[in-house]
């Protein structure tokens, strides 16, 4: 069993690798096999910027540099040469006399039949993802974390780098090593020394356990004793396992946020109204993901494991500070959005319990009332748990009292058995369950961010969220973010999910392909719109009215198979029923009367702008333009715009999503199914 893990942080920014790498980064990917103990290169601004390097590739790209041989050692230590058959012991990485360390990158070795992985904790640092391969003889896990401190200048004797927990399965002789060490400085050079020594052995005997009584210890690393075999859902009163959850902010980003947060407000100020709202959205977009990095928590020293299941279980008092602090922090940036605007709505405020990386196929997590009423009270908007890279984000007032989440990774047959498309990431299984065991449906939609291990080869344009059931995929739609690697996605229900590559082939939209070709492919890769059969999307004919609400119910995730109208002309036995209902319940079309939709009129522009622009103010916070005339009266038709949707149009054609012909906007014409795609497109991309 061969696990590889890559330690890394970024500090300086994008400008280093700019300054030594520009021409490469900017030209491919650079990625090798797994098997040959390799991993993936690309840079990832803003934020994090993680590096995982083969060796000559590194050493292609950045120059060595010498160190005293005394210097920079990575070592192993158990504390003890010997352990008792199935017992549990705990391995310390540990940098030595460490002088210049700025990321790591090894080999983990040990023999599966001699020792089963529990569970990795990072002292110094947080899991960013995590991939696993099952091979014939070998499983493998790549992982990359970040270190919190960058040693330079200076020398630290000891450096806890990660805490490994084994169970002993049989007596003899084994060995844990580390092989194909590579380490890097502050200035992105080699660390000689760890370089020129790849391996690191360490002898482990395990030896017949004994049917004499052994005294207790006093105290036990956690993760590693289970106080308990299943899951309880009061709240944890006593006996609870060492927690000391680390926040992994670092105060320099507050200052870093708030001097971007002061040159946005200059350009604000200088902006025509048109641009004003966009550059808002990107204002609180930065602010809610500058407070998640800052408010995220590694939890995992209080990860239980038990068998294959992997469990975390937490007290609410022991929060009650960290969550006072992050909306402290999160308030000093919500104030200079308010400079923007007085009008504009409060970035939210999100707090990641980090659980690391678990070698369990299982996580629990249990979520206590308790906890959730110490984030309410504290101002804290959502709560996200994050395991091996796989995160779910909720807001928290959807708990209403206490919750299990339970995530399972599940084999790649589960997805294989129900299509040929390719596989982009793992598939796992997700289940909230409230304190009676009952499965939990939320009202607002769950963030889902899936890790990507290696996206080369893939489209990433079509890639979507599918849900497998009943030997079936649906498909969610959702977003590759290139930056981090992951795929983000919406629901409210859940079931299990993978990430595909959807390639939806139509044979007659050459007509329209320079235009609206890649928004359809990707529109039907993710589930938005679909063809009339046999292979045609007939991208010419006319868009009906139940046909857009359900491309923009789609689009933004608004889906609820219990909703239901008035409309006398929407029938059970429709396929738009739902979505109808949903797109009149939420204010985002009207019938033509109070009980008549007419679900096949064909819809005019006029109406599918009024129609984006409610569905931009309802899910993104968006607001009529101030001046309707201002923004039209570039069109000199534009006195044929209806008066009650003048104002909605505008906002729609001051954020480019629909654009007029020759100086005309042409408001009752009829849109064709092409240009009704094009419009969802350029929603989603706002």
């Amino acid at each position: 069993m061969w696990v590889k893990l890559s330690c890394i942080k970024i500090k300086k920014w994008f400008e280093i690798l700019e300054r030594k790498t520009n021409r490469f980064f900017r030209s491919r990917f650079v990625f090798l096999n797994l098997k040959k103990g390799v991993n993936i290169m690309k840079r990832t601004r803003e934020i994090i910027l993680s590096i995982a390097l083969s060796i000559s590739m590194i050493l292609a790209v950045f120059p060595s540099s010498a160190h005293a041989v005394t210097e920079n050692q990575i070592v192993l230590d158990t504390g003890s040469a010997t352990t008792k058959e199935g017992s549990t012991f705990m391995v310390h990485l540990k940098g030595i006399n460490i002088s210049d360390m700025y990321a790591l990158q090894f080999t983990l070795a040990f023999d599966e039949a001699y020792l089963k992985l529990e569970a990795i904790s990072f002292e110094n640092g947080y899991v960013l993802s995590a991939i696993n391969e099952q091979t014939e003889n070998h499983h493998l896990q790549i992982t990359y974390a970040l270190l919190n401190n960058t040693i330079s200048k200076t020398n630290k004797s000891t450096l806890e780098i990660a805490e490994i927990s084994f169970k002993s399965l049989k007596t003899g002789v084994t060995t844990i090593s580390l092989n194909n060490m590579l380490a890097y400085s502050l200035d992105l050079n080699n660390l000689a020394p760890i370089n020129e020594n790849l391996h690191y052995e360490l002898i482990q005997t395990i030896e017949e356990k004994s049917n004499i009584p052994t005294t207790k210890p006093t105290s036990t690393p956690s993760p590693v004793t289970p106080p308990t075999t299943t899951l309880s859902s009061s709240p944890i009163a006593s006996a609870n396992p060492v927690f000391s959850p680390i926040n992994t902010f670092d105060p320099k980003e507050i200052e870093k946020v708030t001097k971007g947060l002061e040159l946005t407000l200059e350009k604000l100020t200088k902006q025509h109204e048109k641009d004003k709202q966009f550059l808002q959205r990107e204002a609180i977009k930065a602010v809610e993901a500058a407070i998640e990095k800052q408010s995220e928590l590694n939890v995992s020293n209080s990860v239980i494991i038990n068998g294959n299941v992997a469990t975390l279980k937490m007290a609410a008092d022991q929060f009650t500070e960290l969550f006072k602090t992050i909306y402290d922090n999160a308030e000093k940036w919500n104030d200079l959005l308010k400079e923007l605007d007085s009008t504009i709505s409060k970035a939210k405020v999100t707090v990641t319990l980090n659980l690391g990386v678990q070698a369990s196929k299982e996580v629990a997590v249990q979520i206590n009332a308790d906890i959730i009423q110490k984030a309410k009270a504290n101002g804290i908007d959502v709560i996200s748990i994050k395991v091996n890279g796989v995160s779910l984000a909720v807001d928290v007032d959807q708990f209403q009292g206490d919750t299990i989440l339970n995530i399972a990774k599940q084999p790649a047959s589960a997805a294989t058995n129900a299509t040929d498309l390719k596989l982009a990431s793992e598939v796992f299984s997700f289940e909230f369950l409230d304190s009676s065991q009952k499965s939990v449906v939320f009202t607002k939609p769950v963030v889902i961010k899936l890790p990507i291990a290696n996206a080369v080869g893939f489209n990433t344009d079509i890639l979507t969220l599918a849900k497998i059931i009943d030997g079936k995929l649906e498909f969610y739609g959702g977003q590759y973010m290139e930056e981090g690697h992951y795929f983000e996605s919406t629901r409210k229900s859940f079931s299990t999910y993978v990430i595909v590559e959807n390639k939806v082939a139509f044979n007659d939209t050459s007509s329209v392909q320079s235009w609206a070709g890649k928004e359809i492919a990707i529109a039907a890769a993710k589930g938005i719109v679909q063809g009339r059969g046999d292979q045609k999307f007939v991208p010419n004919e006319k868009v009906t009215r139940a046909e857009f609400a359900t491309m923009i119910v789609k689009a933004f995730h608004l889906e609820d198979e219990s909703a239901t109208s008035d409309f006398k002309d929407v029938k059970d036995k429709d396929w738009y029923k739902s979505a109808v209902a949903v797109a009149a319940r939420d204010g985002l079309i009207n019938g033509r009367t109070q009980d008549q939709f007419v679900p096949n009129d064909f819809i005019s522009r006029a109406e599918m702008a009024t129609i984006a622009a409610r569905a931009l103010k309802f899910v993104k916070g968006y607001k009529n333009s101030a001046d309707a005339n201002e923004a039209l009266v570039k069109f000199k038709d534009a006195a044929l715009i209806h008066p009650f949707l003048k104002e909605e149009v505008a906002l729609t054609v001051s954020l480019g999503i629909v654009k007029g012909v020759d100086s005309s906007f042409n408001p009752n014409g009829l849109s064709s199914r092409a240009e009704a795609t094009v419009v969802i497109s350029r929603l989603l991309n706002l």
